[in-house]
């Protein structure tokens, strides 16, 4: 894999605090949370932030995306970043860890995926939550999350590997699951649950003449 310039210098400052010996995992352009960036030069999308999640260290920074990374459009002053780029380090990972990074069998493979999904996860909620509560911005709206299979599988020509990973300062290679899991459905999106063209009619004829919710069944909907 060919990193970008900004991703080298990140990944040279990295194996110069912790040595050859860390792991470096890097999910490339998976989704951040939604931000309304004000007046960000190319120099500012270039600095990130360290968070702790789950006693590991991960770098986050926003990403322009493929098209303007390397420069020439100008930015304009309001800016609404869709990607992000996030460094996980592991000082010390577990042999068990390695395997799943290595293919070495459908069970270790899927802990590791579900691992390092679990932690993008926590990163995007952290940053969202503090991002309301400490810079009290209003306009942050947590994102529909990169799904599991876009990570970790590879589907067709278009597909492309949202995950990589590196130890030894060695060349990153990408890391995806070897067999797909058998899809299931999750229940909230099973048939009963769904609108249908039915359902939307007979909702017209109550909303024609909908009685006042009172306060607890107000409450009890909110909860659901």
């Amino acid at each position: 894999m060919s990193l970008s310039t900004i991703s080298i210098s990140t990944v040279n400052k990295l194996l110069k605090l912790f040595g050859d010996d860390v792991l470096i995992i890097y999910l490339t352009e998976v989704s951040a949370p939604f931000f309304t960036l004000w007046k960000w030069s190319r120099d500012d999308y270039k600095k990130e932030v360290e968070l702790e999640i789950d006693g590991t260290k991960v770098l986050f920074r926003f990403g322009l995306g493929s098209f303007d990374e390397g420069g020439g459009r100008e930015l304009q002053g309001i800016q609404w970043p869709m990607y992000s780029h996030i460094f996980i380090i592991i000082e010390k990972p577990t042999q068990e860890f390695l395997d799943g990074l290595n293919n070495s069998s459908d069970e270790k493979e899927l802990e590791t995926a579900n691992k390092i999904y679990s932690i993008y996860q926590k990163t995007i909620d952290v940053l969202t939550l503090h991002g309301r509560w400490y810079l009290k911005l209003p306009s942050v709206l947590s994102p529909h999350l990169s799904r599991f299979d876009e990570m970790f599988y590879q589907e067709g020509f278009l597909s492309r590997g949202n995950v990589f990973w590196s130890t030894g300062g060695s060349e990153f290679q990408p890391f995806t699951l070897q067999k797909k899991q058998e899809a299931r459905i999750n229940p909230i999106f099973q048939s009963q649950n769904l609108l249908s063209p039915k359902k939307w009619i007979k909702f017209g004829k109550y909303l024609a003449s909908a009685p006042e919710l009172s306060p607890n069944i107000i409450e009890l909907v909110r909860i659901k």
